[in-house]
């Protein structure tokens, strides 16, 4: 898998305001030990970005975090319309990613390896996408995003109807139809959904 830095910048057909460093084709690295998932527009992230840019008034002016940020496409959005954004994963090849996609973009975002669960966190709004992909990442990620809810937080999520999505607690804000890049998503166009996480029924967090 080529760096960062050595992929071409792209424009996806979704978000034509932003450009990605993303790989043409992920299949030959599924079985690497720690695929690159930053190299994918996931179909929750491309959702949750084109929420940010068609409602600025959401973000502008305000701390906002990019969780899990992977391409830090998300966070992208957000400060393209004038938000203060922050960015962690748990992936150094991602931080990377976030960095220099701002830098093709000429935003600012701290970008930050960090596993930020558990922890408060001193922003407005965190914007989470592709975050129930399996029942142990869902596990840990819900039960945090509820709590910052109940804290104040403003926290959006944005997923295509995965398995370990929550039944409880969201508000849906949007839909969108779209585009798996490169067809990771097994069909060529996903619907994915925004949500607000409220704290009604914050307390259900269990996965079943």
């Amino acid at each position: 898998m080529a760096s960062v830095a050595e992929l071409r910048p792209v424009r996806l057909a979704f978000l034509p305001e932003l450009s990605l460093r993303l790989a043409s084709s992920l299949e030959a690295h599924w079985q690497e030990s720690e695929p690159p998932w930053w190299a994918v527009a996931w179909v929750g992230g491309q959702a949750l970005a084109r929420f940010v840019l068609d409602h600025p008034a959401r973000v502008r002016g305000r701390r906002v975090l990019d969780f899990g940020a992977g391409s830090g496409l998300v966070g992208l959005a957000a400060a393209s319309v004038g938000a203060v954004v922050s960015a962690v994963d748990v992936d150094a090849a991602a931080v990377e990613a976030t960095r220099i996609n701002a830098e093709d973009n000429g935003v600012s975002i701290d970008a930050r390896c960090v596993d930020v669960i558990g922890q408060a966190v001193d922003v407005d709004v965190i914007l989470a996408g592709d975050v129930c992909y399996d029942a142990a990442m869902a596990e840990r990620v819900l039960p945090w995003l509820f709590e910052r809810a109940r804290a104040g937080v403003e926290v959006l999520l944005a997923d295509p109807g995965r398995r370990y999505l929550p039944r409880e607690g969201l508000v849906e804000l949007a839909r969108y139809e779209v585009p798996s890049q490169g067809g990771v998503e097994g069909d060529a166009r996903r619907s994915v959904a925004v949500y607000a996480v409220t704290t009604r029924a914050a307390e259900r967090t269990s996965i079943t």
